[in-house]
């Protein structure tokens, strides 16, 4: 009880957050004191900054902690625990980010713009790439109209970009599919791809009201699609699915985010083919569902199960989305593209058959999250 006390008194004295980030910073401190003190400053600022626990950080104070850590993401690729320090990032950003922190949204990106060929893919351009999807991560939590607005406010701002960068990476991983497979089993590639991937979809989900009404807005959905495609084929051809973690964790992110996508955005899926879509989903049930029937739980029949479940959501969602249903009270099920989705679905289901789906899903044990 006395050293509880003792701790909360530290954290009402003014600057003790930066002290903490200083001590963060110090090269010659011990690694782990390093750690304890970035994590410490993470529950300083989640308890302090808005002051609901009684004591409120002073608005000096927040500006100065602010300007420390803007200064630390500019050398992120050489410090330390980068997971940690985009954890106290992302407490600031809960409550100023971007209304009241437009020097973050310019350093990222003018991080992204600085991104203009593979030799920029380096420390520096993954922990730009991380931050980011952090930052985005913590904004996509957010539900008042104001951080919606603002949301959609970062969605015009970085599309370009994201998908300029997301575009050079993907380009990259099929010139090395082509040309040099083996640059395929860098497991540094695929954490970059993990996390643009995430930046992308996350983008592309909470950044816009509608996104086919956007410039190249569908035609982000179509690479996207071919992106999870192309990944699918990979995990038939190569060991990646077995051999890399950062090759699964894509594929599983990316698997989980598109049902999500077609929920948010669907009539930018006419470009993409809802049809082509719904059916890789039933060959990821296929293909994917087979390691579920064998007996004894393990990493991968657990990677497996997520990969079906995800591909059962995408289709759930597809069959029951409004703008789908001609003649549904929904003004958008109206439209062309409504139309053309509807089309493109009633001609998977035509040649796949619901008799055959329902046999298909129903035939692998699934545990639902």
């Amino acid at each position: 009880a006395h050293a509880l006390k003792l701790h909360q008194e530290l954290e009402q004295l003014e600057g003790y957050a930066l002290l903490l980030l200083e001590a963060y910073r110090d090269p010659t401190a011990q690694p782990k004191g390093r750690q304890l003190a970035v994590m410490t400053c993470k529950h300083v600022i989640t308890r302090n900054w808005s002051g609901r626990n009684g004591y409120r950080m002073s608005d000096q104070e927040k500006k100065s902690t602010k300007d420390t850590v803007l200064r630390l993401i500019s050398s992120a690729g050489e410090l330390p625990f980068l997971t940690e320090l985009a954890l106290v990032l992302r407490r600031i950003c809960r409550f100023d980010f971007p209304l009241n922190w437009a020097e973050l949204g310019q350093h990222l990106l003018g991080e992204f713009q600085s991104i203009q060929g593979p030799e920029h893919l380096n420390d520096r351009g993954l922990a730009a790439i991380k931050l980011l999807h952090h930052v985005l991560k913590e904004q996509s939590t957010k539900r008042l109209p104001r951080d919606r607005n603002a949301f959609y406010q970062l969605g015009e701002t970085f599309l370009g970009p994201i998908g300029r960068v997301w575009g050079m990476l993907a380009q990259m991983l099929k010139d090395s599919q082509r040309n040099n497979p083996a640059a395929l089993n860098n497991e540094r590639i695929w954490e970059q791809s993990r996390y643009l991937d995430g930046c992308f979809m996350l983008l592309l989900c909470g950044g816009f009201g509608a996104l086919h009404e956007v410039v190249g807005g569908s035609t982000c959905v179509a690479n996207l699609k071919e992106k999870f495609v192309f990944m699918l084929e990979l995990s038939k051809t190569t060991e990646l699915v077995t051999q890399s973690v950062y090759f699964r964790k894509n594929l599983k992110s990316v698997s989980k985010w598109m049902p999500k996508l077609l929920e948010k955005q669907p009539l930018a899926f006419a470009q993409a083919n809802v049809g082509t879509i719904l059916e890789t989903s039933a060959k990821v049930i296929e293909t994917f569902g087979a390691p579920l029937k064998q007996q004894g739980a393990n990493a991968f029949t657990h990677f497996c199960e997520l990969l079906v479940y995800n591909s059962v959501e995408t289709l759930t969602k597809a069959l029951g989305c409004p703008a789908f249903r001609p003649g549904s009270e929904f003004p958008e099920s109206s439209s062309g593209l409504g139309q053309q989705c509807n089309q493109q679905m009633s001609t998977f289901l035509a040649g796949a058959g619901i008799g055959n789906l329902v046999d298909l899903v129903s035939a692998h044990p699934l545990e639902w999250p």
